[in-house]
């Protein structure tokens, strides 16, 4: 009896495995290289006046953090990210175990079923920038509702993959493929949707948003493999298999929702990088001028 638990143990593997490891470096690599971009900004703008610059009356705004983390149309950008990462993240790295244990693929024919969906995001992503770019310029919907339609596909088509490849059966090889593929297929409209959401609300500083957004759905990253690790404990069991997809469905839909009801197509109130005092100075110094010219 215990020679029989110590091999279902060895089956198991340990709680924290090499790619759990991999990810935390992952982590750590992207916090560093955060900390590094904001330390060549802050001393290339320490390094810099107004004497050096190009232009001098460039008006200067420190980051308004507290309008960022409380603007709704962000927050919603931010739940959608975070659940299309957390869907992804299910792909990226669980998704060859499963063809391996449930579709019986060898490790050759893994590697290539493996690479199938991400060939299709890579090429349907030029597809979809170009298409929504498209729709916009051509004035077919306006910019809030591209977005939202974009969010919609990259989020609701793969929860119906995933939904779908829950309820095959496991013999239904080509068919568990070819909704893998369509998964991947469907999240590349990310790049006409989410992607592009950033620049719309904050041209000024959208590069500061998406850093956040990033930084905070880094933990889907560390937290789906962990999940999976308890969840299925025996990785030839489709049921167990089942629970992780439809989990990652529920977080498709949830950024769905959030994307629809929060975000936003317009620029914020708080991007606006105008120093009113300064402008009201210049008006005042202008104003000086003309009259000792009179």
């Amino acid at each position: 009896m215990m020679k029989n638990e110590f091999n279902e143990d060895i089956e198991r593997g340990p709680k924290c495995g090499v790619r759990h490891v991999q990810v935390s470096l992952i982590f750590l690599l992207n916090f560093v290289a955060y900390s590094m971009r904001d330390s060549v900004s802050i001393a290339i703008v320490a390094m810099t006046d107004n004497s050096t610059t190009t232009n001098p009356s460039v008006p200067y705004r420190a980051t308004p953090w507290t309008k960022i983390l409380t603007s709704l149309p962000f927050l919603g950008i931010t739940l959608a990210q975070f659940g299309c990462s957390w869907g992804d993240n299910i792909s990226f790295i669980e998704m060859p175990s499963y063809i391996n244990k449930i579709l019986k693929y060898n490790i050759d024919a893994n590697g290539v079923v493996s690479s199938l969906p991400f060939l299709a995001n890579f090429i349907l992503g030029f597809i979809f920038g170009y298409v929504a770019d498209t729709v916009i310029r051509k004035r077919i919907m306006s910019l809030e509702t591209c977005r939202k339609v974009f969010v919609t596909i990259s989020t609701v088509g793969p929860a119906i993959c995933l939904v779908s490849l829950s309820f095959l059966p496991e013999n239904a090889t080509i068919l568990s493929c070819v909704l893998m593929v369509l998964h991947q297929s469907f999240s590349a409209a990310y790049q006409g949707g989410i992607s592009m959401s950033y620049l719309d609300i904050s041209p000024n500083f959208c590069a500061i948003l998406m850093s956040i957004t990033n930084a905070v759905c880094t933990i889907c990253d560390i937290v789906v493999p962990l999940l999976v690790q308890v969840i299925v404990t025996d990785e030839s069991n489709k049921s167990q298999w089942t629970i992780i997809f439809l989990i990652a469905a529920a977080m498709y839909i949830f950024a769905t929702v959030a994307f629809v009801f929060l975000g936003s197509g317009k620029v914020q109130s708080w991007d606006d990088i105008t120093d009113k005092k300064a402008a009201v100075d210049s008006d005042d110094t202008e104003n000086c001028n003309t009259d000792i010219n009179k």
